[in-house]
């Protein structure tokens, strides 16, 4: 009904000047109709002077001023977009003027007064998975109710309002009911001023009715104040007192009959027709008017028992109807574990080699291995198979190589005629070796090094097997084959002397899944919450956004607790990865990791609403945390360049220190583990407090 007169929200300037004449016209004159006389001050529920907010370059309140007398109905009318929300939410304490004085009896709006205030914002404001009894007992208990007060009151309500019945959850509603829900909310502590934004919404005209003289008792004997906005504009006509606001400015306040009255209509759509026209002449000759200085905002203590004890109870019981979620976050870090173990750090094997043996060629060879014998490369080739290779033969040398290059065969291997006289010549009088019979014993190998790891691990093997085979012959023939050893004695201090890639990088690997997990469900917990329309009325119910955070952090902490547990019983007992050190050593250091992640992914969420904001930090943390934390690849060759910032990076000291306590057995104060704790705790509370700073600061 207002649509035809909304005015470019774009415009600047503020014409107080108009406003503030009709204003005080319609107060001088004679009340009528059914309006409360109280004059401002002593007898005013709520009071705005020279109220003015900005988002952005739009300009939402234009020195506004309005006078609510206790004991009344005031009837806030206007366009949408004209800054009605905005108005109520400043009402609240919920956002903040950039200048101007909101009172709520007598005090600084955004006081300690939120259990004087119920609040129903336009959005409904509920928690879908939750049961309209769960609703009611979770916004009684924010606000300090005791059960009994909450379980007399949600009777009350829902026989009032007429409310379904509270089995089913609150998202399978109709709108209509969810209004009413939401009603029920505001009205639950029996708060003396009601702040409600359309809420005969999608209500059936008996009802609406039955609200309405709700409303009036409420209000008849004083002890009570209400401020409504509503898009049926003809009901306001029940109010005391309604304003009319259009661009920001409040165009009149009165008593409804003495409204139409002075404008000689008939209804309060045609008032604001009129005042529409006066104000859109004002705005050729008036001004924009000074601004005044922010008033500061009141400081409180962020914690409160009574909220956290709610919070805490309102998560958990979201984690109950959502068991499925529950289920897949804790097992989460078991399956990742589980994957890595699988897939990483194990040997290579059934790889196709190719073979020329000019020595035998394709015949039946006997792979007995007999000093002296003439058929000694089938014993080497025959090491070679027990050792996992698959041999393929060839004719001729070319072949060979050409399947290596046609990636048929990781490699080719050719052994020479009269291969095994030449070795039987190198174990029994290697200074007379000749030429002939050093390349005839020697065996030539062509490697496909395109897969770097493939091919080390094959010239491992081929090293490996070779030694040992060469060992048995020079024992087969009597002579000791530790006089052919290399005479360097090879000993493991800790660890073993076959190093698993899978053992060196499960700490990091521990470590990082901890965090990013940390991360991503905190930050996108977060997101959940500031995107849920139920966060506004939290908010206007007293509670902090430090609250928020804290109570977040408590369930998460439960749940990360577990699945510490079940990752580490997951590494160490079925797959057998090293612990050395102390069990709780390690479970406190990636219990801190997770606070880590805690306080990064509360970071993220204060930085961004974006869930591809979110995602995109969460694993770009990942992928630096994995290639410089030294997981993969050692810090010592790293480029001299990222080698200094690497050492600092959240994760880089404490997965050194946790490969120290698990394959060394190391304490807190053996070498420097102790460092890896103090770096991870210093990141935890340098992330902790800029969230906290951001939330202080954050834009409304």
């Amino acid at each position: 009904m207002f649509g035809d007169l909304l005015e470019n929200s774009t415009t600047e300037g503020v014409f107080s000047a108009l406003v503030n004449k009709v204003r005080d016209w319609s107060l001088q004159t004679n009340n009528g109709g059914n309006e409360i006389d109280v004059s401002h001050g002593v007898g005013s529920a709520v009071a705005v002077e020279g109220a003015f907010k900005r988002y952005g370059r739009v300009q939402v309140l234009h020195d506004l001023s309005m006078d609510v007398p206790k004991g009344s109905i005031y009837g806030l009318l206007g366009a949408s977009g004209c800054g009605k929300t905005t108005l109520l939410g400043c009402i609240v304490g919920i956002k903040r003027l950039d200048s101007g004085n909101v009172y709520v009896f007598g005090e600084r709006a955004g006081g300690r007064n939120e259990s004087r205030i119920g609040y129903m914002p336009q959005a409904t404001g509920l928690y879908g998975e939750f049961t309209v009894t769960e609703t009611l007992r979770f916004f009684g208990r924010v606000i300090g109710m005791d059960e009994a007060k909450i379980d007399e009151r949600s009777r009350y309500l829902v026989d009032l309002l007429a409310l379904p019945p509270h089995e089913g959850s609150v998202a399978n509603l109709s709108g209509g009911q969810q209004r009413r829900v939401s009603l029920a909310v505001a009205l639950l502590h029996e708060p003396e001023l009601l702040i409600l934004d359309e809420p005969t919404v999608g209500v059936d005209c008996t009802l609406r009715e039955l609200i309405w003289e709700h409303f009036k008792s409420l209000t008849g004997n004083g002890g009570v104040t209400i401020i409504i906005t509503t898009h049926y504009i003809e009901e306001a006509r029940q109010a005391n007192r309604v304003g009319i606001m259009r661009g920001g400015c409040l165009m009149a306040e009165s008593a409804p009959a003495v409204l139409m009255k002075r404008h000689q209509a008939e209804t309060l759509e045609r008032v604001f027709l009129a005042l529409s026209v006066e104000q859109n002449q004002a705005k050729r000759t008036v001004g924009i008017a000074a601004r005044a200085d922010r008033p500061k905002a009141t400081g409180r203590w962020p914690i409160e028992r009574g909220h956290m004890k709610a919070l805490v109870w309102k998560n958990a019981l979201w984690l109950r109807k959502n068991l499925t979620v529950l289920a897949v976050v804790t097992l989460l870090p078991v399956v990742m574990v589980s994957v890595f173990c699988l897939a990483i750090g194990h040997s290579p094997f059934d790889l196709t080699v190719a073979v020329v043996n000019q020595e035998v060629g394709f015949r039946n060879c006997n792979s007995t291995l007999v000093c002296g014998s003439e058929e000694a490369s089938c014993a080497f080739l025959g090491y070679l198979e027990e050792r996992g290779l698959v041999m393929r033969y060839f004719e001729s040398e070319g072949d060979a190589i050409a399947s290596v290059m046609k990636g048929e065969t990781y490699a080719s291997i050719v052994i020479r005629r009269n291969y095994s006289r030449g070795l039987h010549v190198r174990a029994y009088d290697w200074q007379g070796l000749s030429v002939s019979e050093l390349a005839g014993s020697s065996i030539d190998v062509f490697r496909d090094l395109s897969n770097k790891h493939l091919a080390i691990h094959l010239q491992i093997t081929l090293y490996q097997t070779f030694q040992q085979f060469f060992y048995d012959y020079i024992e087969s023939c009597g002579r000791r084959w530790e006089a052919m050893k290399v005479p360097v004695q090879w000993e493991a201090v800790y660890g073993s002397m076959n190093p698993n890639f899978t053992d060196f990088s499960i700490p990091g690997v521990l470590l990082s899944i901890i965090f990013i997990i940390g991360v991503i469900l905190t930050a996108y917990a977060m997101l959940i919450e500031r995107n849920e329309a139920s966060l506004e009325r939290t908010l206007a119910m007293g509670v902090t956004k430090v609250e928020l955070l804290t109570a977040h952090i408590v369930i998460e902490y439960a749940i990360m607790s577990t699945q510490i547990v079940l990752a580490m019983l997951c590494a160490f007992l079925v797959f057998g990865m090293t612990i050395e050190g102390s069990l709780l050593l390690s479970t406190l250091l990636l219990m801190l990791a997770g606070f880590c992640g805690i306080s990064y992914g509360l970071v993220i969420s204060c930085v961004s609403n974006s869930p591809i904001i979110i995602a995109l930090a969460a694993m770009g943390s990942y992928f630096a945390i994995v290639l410089t934390g030294g997981l993969i690849w050692p810090i010592e060759a790293m480029h001299w360049l990222l080698k200094p910032f690497a050492l600092f990076f959240p994760l880089t000291k404490s997965t050194e220190s946790l490969r120290h306590i698990m394959h060394k057995g190391w304490g807190l104060f053996d070498g420097d583990v102790y460092v890896g704790f103090l770096s991870v705790i210093t990141w935890s509370l340098v992330l902790l407090s800029f969230s906290v700073v951001l939330i202080k600061f954050q834009k409304n």
